[in-house]
């Protein structure tokens, strides 16, 4: 009867002396099969990192609820077919609007409403709360147009998976072995419902700015900035309202006071979704920050605590 256990074992450098970490050998009746060696400091970030992830994950689910994931580009407009079809920041209600749409996604590109029951074109205007049939039906033949949604032959709509996931994104590090620029964010789907239709129908397009400038959130500290996967928070290279004008294509010189205080009118669950902290470290002397109840990239607990503190006061 052949054994299957296993015992840990130090592999040591029989050269150099050097304790190497520890591996694992097999007993497999006449041949013994070694697994990999582990460095020590190697199996430490693994656990680390492992333990942070589901601490993150148990946080999201007790205090944000479900969330799909979102693909998109750095430094690059989100939904840039939609907003070629579009002059000035026309785009922006039809934007919102899928994103809206798109937090009621479930596996496979299915679409489901609150009773679950799959959605059709005749729920759209109760999803996006309008009773203009006109508008409903010209956001409805742009999103089909630019391949984010599709019908089947019984109606129901299904969302394009090229841009909303619920769930893992299988064979990603292909994705992005292809397109370096490529990555994703949670969206979290109750909260941003409840900042839809907690906002004023006539300011709805505002909700569009906090997508239209998602390419430039830090994955780790939520602000606004040129390059978003820096961790280390003094080397940000921080954007002002100016630049963040010219990005959602609003005049700085004429719009941008009006722009900057429609954004500060934002709320999501009573908390609000921009923020601008004064820093010492910042070559505009102030941050630019969205609240991680909208949306959230980063992996560790104790950053997204940190934001949470931010917005909280």
């Amino acid at each position: 009867m052949q054994s299957n256990t296993y015992k840990r074992v130090s592999a040591i450098d029989t050269d150099t002396g050097e304790v190497l970490g520890n591996a694992l050998i097999k007993d497999n009746g006449s041949e013994q099969l070694v697994m990999r060696v582990v460095k020590e400091n190697q199996a430490k970030a693994v656990k680390k990192k492992t333990k942070n992830k589901g601490a993150i994950v148990e946080h999201i689910q007790e205090n944000e609820g479900s969330f799909v994931h979102l693909i998109y580009k750095y430094r690059k407009p989100i939904m840039d077919t939609l907003q070629a079809k579009c002059k000035g920041n026309k785009a922006d209600i039809h934007i919102i609007r899928y994103i809206q749409l798109a937090t009621y996604s479930t596996f496979g590109g299915k679409l489901f409403d609150d009773n679950r029951n799959e959605i059709k074109r005749s729920s759209l205007s109760k999803i996006w709360d309008t009773t203009s049939r006109n508008s409903v039906n010209e956001t409805y033949k742009l999103l089909i147009e630019c391949g984010y949604i599709y019908e089947t032959e019984e109606g129901y709509i299904m969302i394009s998976e090229d841009l909303i996931v619920k769930g893992a994104i299988e064979d990603f590090k292909k994705l992005k072995k292809d397109d370096a620029d490529l990555t994703y964010t949670r969206l979290f789907t109750k909260n941003i419902q409840t900042m839809y239709e907690g906002t004023e129908p006539k300011a709805r397009k505002q909700l569009a700015t906090l997508f239209k400038i998602l390419p430039y959130i830090n994955f780790t500290h939520n602000v606004l900035c040129m390059n978003p996967t820096e961790v280390d928070h003094k080397k940000l290279d921080m954007l002002s309202w100016s630049d963040v004008a010219r990005i959602c294509g609003v005049d700085e010189n004429k719009n941008l006071t009006r722009f900057k205080n429609e954004l500060y009118k934002l709320k999501v669950n009573d908390r609000y979704v921009i923020g601008q902290f004064t820093s010492s470290d910042s070559k505009n002397n102030y941050k630019i920050c969205v609240n991680p109840k909208v949306y959230y990239s980063g992996n560790d607990i104790e950053d997204l605590k940190a934001l949470y503190r931010l917005f909280e006061m």
